[in-house]
């Protein structure tokens, strides 16, 4: 949400350096103009003072609220149009791995695929890769309120979601392994673990130990636990919610707030979500055993926790 594809850059380019076609998608909330109608129409130096003070307070989910709440409801947390986005993208890039003199012909195996993202990208990231969304259960009135926070909502409240009865309604089984970095469960709390028992492809989750920048950590550890596997769950340290991408040398008002709450580093952080991606995807999607050890190691760099199944 507001983070362009090429914000990620250096985790995309190392993936590249392995060999594999790494497609970034921008989103429709990605783009300038859409950022900038986050803020509330009617008052937006108020709504910005106010995400800058719940950032400092240590309350992530409430910032991010306060400047994207409008938008997260008008478009049912992005359902509306990111499967579409995303559906788009791998459809139009395996064209291009067939298109005669396409600069992409050939370079591609559509029988191993990855597929990475943060936050919400994460999210949908784990739908793709067989998250259930089940909604056979009987929801209460706090199920259905719309005007929680993303670690709150349950989709199966969401009128693009209740139209189909199908659990698996974003499961794309060309994908082979899923990553998702920092990311927010986007299944009601009650139906976590039985959701991840349908992710049977490898899982890998890359997140924060911040406690309070990182405030999904309980609800990913329980779809790691839940999943079928194999499955790893690498913490960094002194690593919050916001900082897969470079936002530190990327974005001056950013790295302004992260200085707020003590983040001033980002290089070491950055070679261990490159360094656990590469060996992740190059193990279970070239098949490569020899990374085993690199996944079953905590560091070199600032791990602060590995687990794995495998």
């Amino acid at each position: 949400m507001g983070a362009p594809g090429d914000g990620y850059y250096f985790y995309t380019q190392n993936l590249a350096s392995h060999g594999y076609v790494a497609i970034g998608i921008d989103h429709l909330d990605s783009k300038p103009t859409t950022t900038l109608g986050f803020w509330k129409r009617n008052n937006p130096v108020e709504t910005t003072v106010r995400a800058l003070g719940d950032l400092s307070a240590m309350n992530p989910s409430d910032s991010v609220f306060a400047i994207m709440g409008d938008w997260f409801k008008k478009t049912q947390f992005g359902m509306t149009y990111r499967p579409a986005e995303i559906t788009r993208g791998l459809d139009v890039t395996l064209a291009r791995n067939h298109a005669s003199g396409d600069r992409l012909q050939g370079m591609i195996d559509p029988e191993r695929i990855g597929m990475s993202g943060h936050s919400l990208g994460a999210a949908y990231t784990l739908l793709y890769g067989g998250q259930a969304m089940n909604c056979d259960y009987p929801m209460t009135a706090a199920d259905r309120n719309l005007n929680g926070y993303i670690t709150d909502i349950d989709p199966c409240a969401m009128p693009s979601r209740s139209r189909s009865t199908d659990p698996h309604l974003f499961r794309d089984k060309r994908i082979k392994a899923i990553l998702p970095l920092a990311s927010p469960i986007f299944i009601n709390d009650r139906q976590i673990v039985r959701a991840a028992h349908d992710i049977d492809v490898p899982l890998m989750f890359l997140t924060g130990e911040d406690p309070y920048l990182e405030s999904s950590r309980k609800q990913q550890w329980q779809t790691f636990e839940g999943a079928s596997g194999p499955k790893y769950f690498v913490e960094i340290t002194n690593t919050n919610h916001f900082m897969v991408t470079d936002m530190l040398t990327a974005n001056p008002t950013a790295a302004a707030a992260m200085n707020l709450v003590g983040y001033t580093a980002f290089a070491p952080m950055a070679n261990v979500y490159m360094r656990y991606s590469s060996a992740f995807f190059d193990r279970y999607l070239k098949d490569d055993v020899a990374k085993g050890p690199v996944l079953h190691r905590a560091g070199p760099g600032p791990v602060s926790a590995l687990h794995y199944d495998d």
